[in-house]
């Protein structure tokens, strides 16, 4: 190819200094850093054999955590042929905007792996409302008032 330039202006730009940012100046392909795997969710906890309720998405069962000792309720979602990722990630995306709310169960973290989801809550006592309406069987409208402000809070 055939140099258009005259002599002067090629003596000019052959002796003049460009500065080149630094991150230009590397040419060579990086190296990728090799980061660690996020914790499997089996990884951290622990099943107590405990079973806590059942679903018709799955199952709640007791875990211990490794690293604290706590124990947590554990939502197990199997991906099946009939599961919608969409509905699930629905779910948790409502229990992250409650966060913080007294009268509503605290998500603490969920995990997402191949076969599961594990939407790891706080183990509360006591039982489901349902089951503490059946067992005192007559709420006097004082007790049931308090029940209703509690739940609108």
């Amino acid at each position: 190819m055939r140099d258009y330039r005259s002599t002067e202006q090629m003596k000019t730009t052959e002796s003049r200094n460009i500065d080149i940012p630094a991150c230009r100046l590397r040419q060579a392909r990086r190296k990728r850093r090799s980061r660690p795997a996020p914790d499997r969710f089996h990884d951290l906890y622990e099943a107590t054999g405990e079973l806590l309720g059942e679903g018709s998405q799955g199952a709640v069962q007791c875990y211990r955590s490794k690293i604290t000792g706590a124990e947590f309720a554990v939502k197990i979602i199997n991906k099946t042929m009939d599961y919608n990722r969409s509905k699930i990630l629905k779910e948790i995306d409502i229990f992250h905007h409650c966060q913080g709310q007294k009268n509503i169960l605290q998500l603490n973290e969920f995990y997402e792996e191949d076969e599961k989801f594990y939407l790891v809550f706080d183990k509360l006592k006591g039982g489901t409302l349902f089951d503490q309406i059946e067992k005192k069987k007559h709420f006097t409208e004082l007790e049931a008032r308090e029940v209703i402000k509690d739940l609108a809070r």
